[in-house]
C-alpha cells in the first residue's frame, strides 16, 4: 500500500465520525416529518420519541469530541453568562415588539402534562442540536473557520423548518416575505451561536438558545410583529452581537487574525446582514420601488421572461399611452404597455397589450388596479428566484 493511498484511507476514516453525526441529525428530520406521523403513536408518544432520539444525537456528539484531544469540546462559563444575558436582551426586545404590533396566544400547549411534555423535546431538541454544533465547529474550525460557523448555521435552520413548509408553493414576493420571516432570523439566530460555541464551547449556545426556545414553548402569550421587524431585528441584533462578542473576545480568534482584521470582519458581517435585509425589504416591495418577476414572454422583446421589471407609483392622470403599468388582475400582476385612455363618469380606464401580443387585454384596467409605472428593468436576476424555487422543490 503506497503513502498516497494510506493518507487517503486515513483522511477518510477521519470524516466517518462528522458524517456519521450528520446522517442522525438528518434521519431525525425524516423521523420527524415522515416517519413518526405515516405511523399514527399520537402527538405525546412521537413527541418524547423525539427527544430520545435528539438526546442520542447529542451523546453521540460528546463521544466523538472525547476520542481526540484536538476536537475535545471546551466549556467557557464566563462566556455562558454573557450568552445567556444575550439571549434575555434579544427576548426582551423581542417581546416589547408585541406593544407595538400585539400579541397572541401561544400555539404550543400549556397544561401540566403538554408542558412536561414540551420540556423533554425543547431539552433533547436543544442538547442535540448544541453538541453537534460544538462537535461540527471544533472539527472544521482550523481548517475552515468562516465555512463551519455558516454552514452549521445553515444545517440547524434547514432542520427546524418542516419539509411542508419549504415546499410550499408561493409566488415569488411571497417567497421573498416567507424567507425574510422564518429562515432569515433563524439562520441570524444559529450564526450567532455557530461563533458562542467556537468562542466558548456547547455551554454557551446552550444558554443562548435555551433562553430563546424557552420563551417560544413556554411563554403563554407572543409577540406577533411584522416580517418585516422579524427580519431586520433578528439581522441586526445577531450581527451587532456577534462584533460586540467577536471583538472581545478575539484573541480566541483563529491564529492569523489580528485584532484589527477580527475587527473588519465582524463589521462587514454587519454590513452584509444589513444589506441583506436592505435587499429583500426591496424585492418585496417595501419601499417606494415594487419590483415584479415576469414570468412570461407577452412582453418581449423590451422585456424577456426572468427579467425583474420595477415599478414606482404614479398617478393615474400622468400616465399617457406607451407607458408600461404594473397592475393586478385574478391571476396575479401583470406587466403591460397602455395602447389607449378613456375617460369615464366612473374615472380614468386603461387599454394594455403585451408588446408581443397582436391584440389588446380583453379588459381595461381601471385606475385601482394599477400598482405603479415600470420605471427601470433588471435583466435576467429573477431567475435566481426561480432557480431557488425549483431547487426547493426538487429537495422537498
Amino acid at each position: 500500500m503506497n503513502i498516497e493511498t494510506r493518507d487517503f484511507k486515513k483522511a477518510m476514516k477521519q470524516y466517518l465520525k462528522p458524517l456519521f453525526l450528520l446522517s442522525t441529525i438528518l434521519f431525525s428530520y425524516y423521523l420527524t416529518f415522515y416517519l413518526l406521523p405515516s405511523l399514527k403513536i399520537g402527538i405525546s408518544f412521537g413527541y418524547i420519541l423525539r427527544s430520545l432520539f435528539w438526546f442520542v444525537i447529542a451523546k453521540f456528539a460528546i463521544f466523538f469530541s472525547s476520542r481526540h484531544e484536538e476536537h475535545k469540546l471546551e466549556y467557557s462559563y464566563s462566556l455562558a453568562k454573557t450568552a445567556f444575558w444575550t439571549g434575555f436582551l434579544y427576548t426582551a426586545i423581542f417581546f416589547l415588539s408585541g406593544f407595538v404590533y400585539g400579541f397572541g396566544e401561544s400555539p404550543y400547549d400549556l397544561t401540566l402534562k403538554g408542558m412536561l411534555i414540551n420540556a423533554m423535546l425543547v431539552l433533547g431538541f436543544l442538547l442535540g442540536i448544541e453538541f453537534s454544533r460544538a462537535y461540527f465547529v471544533k472539527f472544521f474550525s482550523r481548517k475552515f473557520f468562516l465555512s463551519s460557523l455558516v454552514l452549521t448555521a445553515l444545517l440547524f435552520t434547514f432542520v427546524e423548518i418542516s419539509p411542508g413548509v419549504w415546499g410550499a408553493e408561493r409566488k415569488p414576493q411571497e417567497m421573498i416575505v416567507f424567507l425574510a420571516s422564518r429562515p432569515l432570523p433563524l439562520f441570524s439566530q444559529h450564526l450567532l451561536a455557530s461563533l458562542l460555541v467556537f468562542l466558548g464551547g456547547p455551554l454557551a449556545s446552550i444558554y443562548f438558545r435555551g433562553v430563546l426556545l424557552a420563551f417560544e414553548w413556554f411563554s403563554p402569550i407572543l409577540p406577533n410583529p411584522s416580517w418585516i421587524f422579524k427580519s431586520f431585528f433578528a439581522v441586526t441584533f445577531s450581527v451587532i452581537a456577534m462584533l460586540v462578542i467577536g471583538t472581545i473576545n478575539r484573541e480566541k480568534l483563529p491564529s492569523g487574525e489580528s485584532k484589527e482584521e477580527g475587527l473588519k470582519g465582524a463589521i462587514s458581517w454587519v454590513a452584509v446582514g444589513i444589506a441583506g435585509v436592505l435587499i429583500v425589504w426591496f424585492f418585496s416591495g417595501v419601499f417606494t420601488y415594487k419590483p415584479v418577476l415576469i414570468a412570461g414572454r407577452s412582453m418581449e422583446p423590451s422585456i424577456k421572461i426572468g427579467d425583474i421589471a420595477v415599478g414606482t407609483k404614479a398617478l393615474s392622470r400622468d400616465l399617457k399611452v406607451g407607458d408600461v403599468i404594473i397592475f393586478v388582475k385574478e391571476r396575479g400582476k401583470i406587466v403591460h404597455r397602455i395602447v389607449k385612455i378613456e375617460k369615464t363618469g366612473e374615472g380614468l380606464l386603461f387599454f394594455t397589450r403585451g408588446d408581443a401580443n397582436r391584440v389588446a387585454d380583453s379588459d381595461p384596467v381601471r385606475e385601482a388596479q394599477i400598482i405603479g409605472k415600470v420605471a427601470f428593468v433588471i435583466p435576467k436576476l429573477g431567475w435566481v428566484a426561480i432557480g431557488l424555487k425549483n431547487l426547493v422543490n426538487l429537495i422537498i
